[in-house]
């Protein structure tokens, strides 16, 4: 499992609910098929997130999406340009969010996403003011007692932040503010696939 792997269960989830995710590839290079020089195809935008979310009534949506392989995500794994996106985005009335994918081990070598959190940037900031350098993730993973007064990510952030699997899928709750109508019958992923099936 990789940080991909999230990105698109993310995508999926945001499809349920009618939006149109597209994931941006700031800074591809391609070898020219003439000469074998690199070339940039695809414009470095220095901090823009990994997904923007377009729906057809709503305004676009920034998300941020980071894998968690430790007990622990740290603040720097964010970096300072994706920050000021994010949050200069939310100060001119964007929706901005981040989300992180906790990944678990499964027997001696597979891995699988165990929890998938879309936080509102906003309460994101807030879990930064905290102070430190990071966030214990859940301290269902920890193997040694925790202090009463310490806080993990499950504490500082609603319920609703946590998608639910459901059948394989990952989808939002009714309660998010990315839950903005209620889940259609047949999002695009699905379509493609039964396309191919017939």
């Amino acid at each position: 499992m990789k940080e991909a792997d999230i990105r698109l269960s993310l995508h999926h989830a945001l499809q349920w609910r009618g939006w149109w995710p597209l994931h941006h590839q700031d800074g591809r290079k391609y070898p020219c098929v003439h000469c074998g020089k690199w070339n940039v195809i695809t414009p470095d935008a220095r901090g823009r997130p990994d997904t923007e979310a377009r729906h057809p009534k709503f305004p676009i949506a920034f998300i941020e999406v980071k894998m968690v392989p430790g007990l622990s995500f740290a603040f720097n794994e964010i970096t300072p340009e994706q920050h000021r996106y994010l949050t200069s985005w939310m100060n001119e009335g964007g929706q901005s969010y981040l989300c992180l994918g906790k990944i678990v081990t499964r027997g001696a070598t597979q891995t699988k996403i165990d929890s998938i959190m879309v936080i509102p940037w906003n309460t994101w900031l807030g879990v930064e003011r905290a102070g430190g350098k990071s966030v214990p993730y859940d301290f269902k993973y920890y193997q040694n007692d925790v202090r009463a007064e310490d806080m993990d990510l499950v504490h500082w952030v609603s319920d609703f932040c946590y998608l639910k699997l459901l059948l394989g899928e990952w989808h939002f709750q009714n309660e998010h503010p990315l839950a903005v109508q209620p889940e259609i019958d047949v999002p695009f992923f699905k379509r493609s696939k039964e396309k191919n099936e017939s």
